[in-house]
């Protein structure tokens, strides 16, 4: 019995030492201690004979402390996720987030006019193979950018989760960001444990992204470590960018499949797809419901929007809400319900 509890938890020790090893605050530490052997190799003889002189239980018990430390650091690191995240989205001042998201607005009306001129001759057989290249090309650019010039942000990550919080609207009516906790609550188990491994590919993409930004504090070192830092920053930027799209089409496809269970749970009657010959959402010539335009339940997402206390399709049109000043996005309350009320 002693042995079996003994081996149980050295095999989790070993699993995290190994966490701990593989984790970006190791990382981290370990390049700053490069960076100080490198640039100043007297002190660092002078440490190393130091501790050579020093007895196996003294050199294990700092070695230990070491490791302590580099997890407590990574855990304050991690709890500073939806913040980061936020900033990384383009939550800023007004002015500012205006200022520069004229550039993402100028590229939506571009990719927008652009569309418009394509797709008739596509959907009337005439387009050439480069002209339909250019639409799914156009299309797939699209797809990543809010629907109206208001909801633009500033980023490339805070278009990609605006326009993800923003199909379930323009398919369904439904409002994302206040239906979100109420689907969480009957969604089955297998969609749930995908919801959680996506949010933690996107959690480990924000924190590799914080931790390659605090690299740059080594420059006080070595100038050499702001070129690492902008690598880094820019690999890790990239990789989020990419969690961020798999994580916003998994909810948009939640609620492509599982919205009839928010329905049900509050006792409304269930309601086709919104005409997609008025939406953005029928621009992707390969979505599976671009083929079947539906006429909408009449009043139908309205009564289930108030029911979970969100804004009806006339509120939708407010600015502050839609720009995002005061109220967190879709996919922040997602990260957050998703901690709060995990799956089984």
């Amino acid at each position: 019995m002693f042995e079996t509890v003994t081996a149980d938890l050295g095999g989790k020790l070993a699993d995290r030492l190994a966490f701990v090893l593989l984790s970006p605050a190791f990382a981290f530490w370990a390049l700053g201690i490069a960076a100080w052997v490198w640039t100043r190799p007297r002190s660092a003889d002078h440490a190393i004979s130091r501790l050579a002189t020093l007895s196996g239980l003294a050199q294990g018990l700092l070695t230990l402390g070491a490791l302590l430390a580099i997890a407590a650091s990574g855990a304050v690191i991690q709890r500073t996720v939806p913040a980061v995240l936020r900033l990384l989205q383009g939550y800023w001042p007004a002015p500012l987030r205006s200022a520069l998201a004229a550039r993402w607005r100028h590229r939506l009306a571009t990719d927008n006019d652009t569309w418009e001129a394509l797709y008739p001759r596509w959907a009337e057989g005439k387009a050439t193979d480069k002209e339909t290249a250019e639409l799914l090309a156009t299309e797939q650019r699209l797809a990543r950018l809010p629907g109206t010039p208001e909801q633009v942000m500033p980023t490339r990550l805070g278009n990609v989760m605006r326009a993800a919080e923003a199909r379930p609207y323009d398919w369904y009516g439904l409002d994302s960001v206040h239906c979100w906790p109420r689907l969480w609550l009957v969604l089955p188990d297998p969609a749930k444990e995908e919801v959680n491994l996506t949010r933690t590919d996107l959690q480990a993409a924000v924190t590799w992204w914080t931790w390659a930004a605090l690299t740059v504090v080594w420059a006080i070192l070595t100038p050499w470590a702001l070129l690492v830092a902008a690598v880094a920053c820019l690999l890790s930027y990239l990789a989020l960018i990419g969690s961020a799209v798999r994580f916003g089409e998994l909810i948009n496809a939640i609620y492509d499949v599982h919205r009839g269970l928010l329905y049900d749970a509050l006792g409304y009657p269930a309601r086709r797809a919104r005409n997609p010959s008025v939406t953005r959402a029928s621009r992707s010539l390969r979505h599976c419901c671009a083929a079947r335009p539906e006429a909408a339940n009449a009043g139908g997402y309205r009564r289930c929007n108030v029911a979970c206390r969100s804004f009806t399709a006339a509120s939708w049109s407010n600015a502050d809400f839609r720009t995002g000043t005061s109220a967190p996005s879709m996919l922040d309350r997602v990260l957050l319900w998703t901690w709060v009320l995990p799956g089984d």
